[in-house]
């Protein structure tokens, strides 16, 4: 399918369970003084999602051009463009995620065509995230009365229900409460309280898999070592249930780590090792002041011994 294809799909798709198919807005719009050109597919229904009524009704659909320049430094990886195209439909109150959830893998899958167990381009499902992290409502211990959380945030979509979803708004100030998964690596037993004893693994087989092939890596010079390659496909294969590597490098190694690694407290001194900790990824700018990379000594501990001196920095 070419993008006019997938373009007349999604419309087509979306009218057939009941969305108006309105036309998209000007790059420049009219009433909108804050930015000066669309930026994003939903910028022209911001006055309907904050509840005005829309003439055409509470399912829309729309294919909308954008131009977006704040990012522009960042434009030709993967996910940044200057000119771009969003394809969106729209609920005014009228549905949300169990109707589109089902929508989109339909459309995705039978419709696009694209295989769900994966395909050499979209990778395989990795088993680590769907057995590992605590995502959509939660309920009961009876299964079936949702838990909802009375401190919920007002911006929040999903509202009192607790609903955790991947998707993080921000970091601060307005983070919503139920924003992010929560990791649920190590089994929750059953009148488990606040003070949880089941977070904490002092010793992994597969950490000591994991060290074994990166120090035969580091001695042989050489990431792809037959040996380093095999415990790595060893882990990946039987916990993540995915293709085994063909080659390693340093950064497909540090990220298989994460992957197999990512609750166990490990993290940040896997990344200074790897000489990646002052980076730049989401919500953190890269940071050159590597004081960042030597923890602060104690203040009890500097005034009980005058020989002491705080790490630079701090």
């Amino acid at each position: 399918m070419n993008a006019q294809d997938i373009r007349n799909a999604y419309l087509k798709f979306f009218e057939d369970r009941g969305h108006k198919v309105i036309p998209r807005a000007p790059l420049v719009l009219q009433n909108d003084p804050t930015t000066l050109f669309t930026g994003s597919g939903m910028q022209q229904l911001m006055p309907f999602l904050l509840g005005q009524k829309h003439p055409e009704g509470t399912r829309l659909v729309d294919s909308q051009t954008c131009i977006r320049a704040q990012d522009i430094d960042e434009v030709g990886d993967n996910r940044h463009t200057t000119f771009f195209e969003m394809l969106g439909n729209w609920s005014l109150g009228d549905y949300f995620k169990a109707e589109q959830f089902p929508w989109m893998f339909e459309f995705l899958t039978e419709v696009v065509g694209l295989d769900p167990k994966g395909t050499p381009t979209t990778g395989t499902l990795d088993k680590r995230m769907l057995n590992n992290f605590l995502v959509g409502p939660q309920y009961q211990a009876d299964g079936v009365t949702p838990l909802t959380d009375g401190g919920a945030d007002v911006t929040d979509p999903d509202g009192p229900a607790i609903t955790f979803t991947p998707y993080i708004n921000e970091l601060q100030p307005n983070a919503w409460r139920q924003s992010g998964a929560r990791i649920g690596k190590w089994q929750f037993y059953k009148g488990m309280q606040t003070s949880l004893d089941n977070d904490l693994a002092i010793y992994r087989y597969a950490d000591i898999l994991l060290m074994k092939a990166e120090l035969l890596a580091r001695k042989n010079g050489n990431w792809n070592d037959p040996v380093t390659l095999a415990l790595v496909n060893q882990i990946r294969t039987v916990h993540g249930g995915v293709t085994p590597f063909a080659s390693l490098t340093a950064e497909t190694f540090l990220a298989e780590r994460g992957r197999e690694m990512f609750a166990e407290s490990y993290r940040r001194q896997d990344m200074l090792r790897f000489g990646t900790y002052n980076n730049a990824y989401r919500f953190h700018a890269a940071d050159p002041d590597a004081h960042v990379n030597i923890f602060p000594i104690p203040e009890p501990q500097i005034n009980a011994n005058p020989n002491l001196k705080q790490n630079p920095g701090y």
